[in-house]
C-alpha cells in the first residue's frame, strides 16, 4: 500500500488517502466533518440541548413549587408537635415489627401531609441502638390534630428496645397545585 492510499476500515478496499466517502461502500471516513451525517446530528442535539436546558431546568423548578408550595416545613418546623405516642410490637408473617401510634397537633394555618418520621430506639442504659424513618401518610389540617401509625422494621431482637424518641422531620405542604 502506498502513502497515497489508505484502507477503508468498513471494507478493506484501498480508497485515496484525501477520501471522505469510500467509493465503493458509502461510509464516512473522516468522522468529524460537519457533511458526516452522524457527527451533524451530534452536534445540532448538542446544540439544541444547550439551547433548551434552562428551559427544561426552569419547567422543573414550577413543577417542584406546585408540588409543595411555600412554605416549606423546614421553614416553620416548629409548627406540628407530637402530643402523644405509644410504641408497640406486632407479629407478621416475615417477623415482627415495632408499631408506633400517636397523635399529631398542627399549630399552623396550612394542612401538612406525607409527615416523615425520624425514631430512635434505646436500650435500657439510654444507648441508641436503632434508628428508623417512615412516612406516615397522614394529613394534619390546620389548627386540628391527625392520628398516624407506622411501622418500622427493627434491626436488633425484641427484647433489646426499652424507650423510644420520634421526631418529625419533614411534611408537604397541602396547598398543593396536584
Amino acid at each position: 500500500m502506498n502513502t497515497e492510499t489508505k484502507t477503508c476500515p468498513y471494507c478493506a478496499e484501498a480508497v485515496k488517502a484525501q477520501a471522505r466517502v469510500c467509493p465503493r461502500c458509502r461510509q464516512w471516513l473522516a468522522f468529524r466533518s460537519l457533511r458526516n451525517p452522524a457527527f451533524a446530528s451530534w452536534v445540532i442535539s448538542g446544540i439544541f440541548i444547550l439551547a433548551y436546558l434552562p428551559l427544561v431546568i426552569l419547567l422543573l423548578v414550577r413543577m417542584d413549587q406546585s408540588f409543595n408550595p411555600r412554605p416549606l416545613y423546614h421553614e416553620s418546623p416548629q409548627k406540628l408537635r407530637l402530643t402523644e405516642s405509644r410504641m408497640s410490637w406486632k407479629q407478621f408473617d416475615s417477623g415482627f415489627r415495632i408499631v408506633l401510634t400517636g397523635v399529631v397537633t398542627n399549630e399552623s394555618n396550612i394542612p401538612w401531609e406525607d409527615l416523615q418520621f425520624e425514631c430512635r430506639f434505646f436500650d435500657t442504659n439510654g444507648t441508641i441502638i436503632d434508628v428508623g424513618n417512615t412516612y406516615g401518610r397522614t394529613t394534619a389540617q390546620p389548627h386540628d390534630d391527625a392520628a398516624f401509625r407506622l411501622l418500622v422494621s427493627p434491626a436488633r431482637d425484641t427484647n433489646v428496645y426499652s424507650s423510644y424518641r420520634l421526631t418529625i422531620i419533614d411534611a408537604r405542604n397541602g396547598r398543593r397545585g396536584f
